[in-house]
């Protein structure tokens, strides 16, 4: 989860076996001694452990996330946990000032990589909403795929997982019918009045992505984004 959340945003690790955030220090992730200088440091807390006792001594025990949690922030608690244990942690949480989520996941190793897990969310909708992705992705097409599917401009909607907001407007993704045929999803074409060109200059310049990328956000979502290259040193 954090691998590919490092594409879009900065992350903060912490684990009881430091060794284990060695990858993702190496990928360019940030490292912090306790869950409570975690939680400090960020906007939003995600915490994954494998029992009860174990999500409650990292949210509420000494050093804990709770310690480093404020108004303003949020802690999204993705283990699988009894419901006595989540309300605790809950009440923890919200005395700080703090927005709560729980939110166990279905899904292994693979679905984590790919970013398909499912989340069985409960707790504050503001919170959801800030974590909520948009559902989106884009990539340029090579020129025999575009030809094959006669997409000569604007941008191809090839998955809309379920109750992401590309979902709820209604953006109908690329399938396959029975006889395996290509069923074309919708194509977005423009943004804001702005259309959306695949010319042969723009191939070899990745940067419009992020401009449309942008705008498709902010017209699904209403809020505004904006998505950058890490800098790379020379």
């Amino acid at each position: 989860m954090s691998d590919s959340e490092l594409n879009r945003c900065d992350v903060t690790v912490w684990n009881r076996t430091k060794s284990k955030c060695d990858p993702l220090i190496d990928l360019g992730a940030k490292y912090k001694s306790s869950p409570g200088e975690v939680a400090a440091s960020c906007d939003v807390t995600f915490a994954m452990l494998v029992d009860p006792e174990s999500a409650l001594a990292v949210a509420c025990g000494e050093d804990g996330a709770a310690s480093g949690m404020s108004s303003g922030k949020g802690y999204v608690d993705v283990s699988t946990v009894d419901g006595p244990t989540s309300k605790l942690i809950n009440e923890q949480i919200k005395e700080t000032g703090a927005l709560f989520l729980e939110a166990p996941v279905s899904g292994s190793k693979k679905p984590a990589e790919n970013g398909q897990l499912i989340f069985l969310t409960a707790g504050d909708k503001l919170l959801y909403d800030q974590v909520l992705i948009l559902g989106l992705s884009i990539e340029n097409a090579p020129d025999p795929v575009a030809n094959q599917l006669n997409v000569r401009n604007g941008a191809l909607v090839l998955l809309v997982p379920a109750n992401s907001p590309a979902a709820k407007v209604g953006l109908r993704p690329t399938t396959r019918g029975f006889a395996g045929n290509i069923v074309l999803g919708d194509v977005i074409v423009s943004v804001d009045n702005k259309p959306i060109y695949l010319y042969p200059k723009a191939r070899n310049d990745t940067e419009y992505k992020l401009e449309t990328f942008s705008g498709v956000y902010r017209k699904l979502s209403g809020k505004d984004v904006v998505f950058e290259y890490p800098m790379t040193e020379a």
